[in-house]
């Protein structure tokens, strides 16, 4: 039978003084059963009765002291891990009680809100304190503004990043995408940014059958949603909910249809931008919302599996 040294498995530093002496107990009672188990089989290879009954007499004995020394500073150790425990949890355990109770009314009030946020152009900002969405901005100009106090170049810095970790993310067109931004080229930043948006949403639907084209652009995006609104998952879990709600609302904002053309977007459009239709200058502001929907749509695949 092979030794078996408790304590090596152990590192010293983590070790209590408390600690090492109920291993070491444990490693003495190990280091006795195999001075026991070693003196029965020779016993019984010769049949030496007398000698087993001994050495079992023997063992009982030590093994009893053994048991008796160290069981009070087993439990001990014991009351001192269940107190440091309790320690712990109790601060965790007091948080979780004032976490308040989100009312039906309260989760319509928080939809409606990030519905509205999605309205004006804006997706979830990764820099943004967590309740940023919560209060529904009451014009455009007042979600632009607190939108873009959030959306330095440093922020901006941040969602290039972390949108390059995610896995559908196209790593030559997104990098121009940013290199146009950053060299002020607003115009054709927007349009790598529509493409790329554009191309996940064809990717997400199941291939047509009978020869039909997959739908793009806003119709994509209605069928996504109308995918993901029957979800349990999603549906059961509010920041799921509301994430989806933000990011479709958006979608529909960005990708409306463009009515021929007979009124001008109030936020970056598509289709007025890929068709020569809008009047005004792309501006920073515009990019920064692509940047931000294309990050979230990316971190929505990945991280619910729509």
């Amino acid at each position: 039978m092979k030794d078996n040294t408790i304590l090596k498995g152990f590192n010293d530093a983590l070790l209590s003084p408390e600690l090492r002496n109920v291993l070491q107990g444990f490693e003495e009672m190990s280091l006795k059963y195999s001075s026991l188990y070693n003196s029965l089989h020779s016993a019984i290879d010769n049949m030496h009765l007398d000698e087993i009954v001994s050495s079992v007499g023997v063992a009982t004995i030590q093994f009893s002291e053994l048991i008796n020394r160290y069981v009070d500073e087993y439990y001990r150790v014991k009351r001192i891990l269940d107190e440091t425990i309790g320690n712990i949890l109790r601060p965790i355990e007091d948080a979780v009680r004032r976490i308040p109770v989100i009312t039906d009314e309260r989760k319509e009030e928080l939809l409606e809100s990030y519905k509205t946020w999605g309205e004006y152009g804006w997706t979830v900002i990764p820099q943004a304190s967590l309740g940023f969405f919560n209060q529904a901005p009451t014009s455009r100009v007042e979600a632009n503004k607190a939108a873009l106090s959030q959306c330095t170049n440093t922020s901006m810095k941040v969602v290039f990043d972390e949108t390059l970790k995610l896995k559908k993310v196209r790593l030559s067109d997104y990098n121009e995408a940013v290199a146009d931004f950053n060299d002020k080229r607003y115009k054709s930043c927007a349009m790598i940014l529509f493409a790329l948006i554009d191309s996940n949403l064809v990717r997400l639907q199941e291939k047509a059958q009978n020869n039909k084209r997959r739908p793009s652009g806003v119709a994509a995006a209605r069928s996504i949603r109308d995918k993901v609104s029957t979800d349990e998952d999603i549906k059961h879990s509010l920041f799921m909910l509301l994430d989806c709600t933000n990011l479709f609302s958006a979608l529909q904002a960005l990708f409306k249809d463009g009515n021929d053309f007979r009124e001008q977007p109030e936020t970056i459009n598509r289709n007025f931008l890929d068709h020569g239709m809008l009047h005004r200058k792309v501006k920073r502001m515009d990019c920064i919302q692509l940047f931000l929907l294309y990050f979230n749509l990316l971190e929505i695949i990945e991280l619910y599996k729509v």
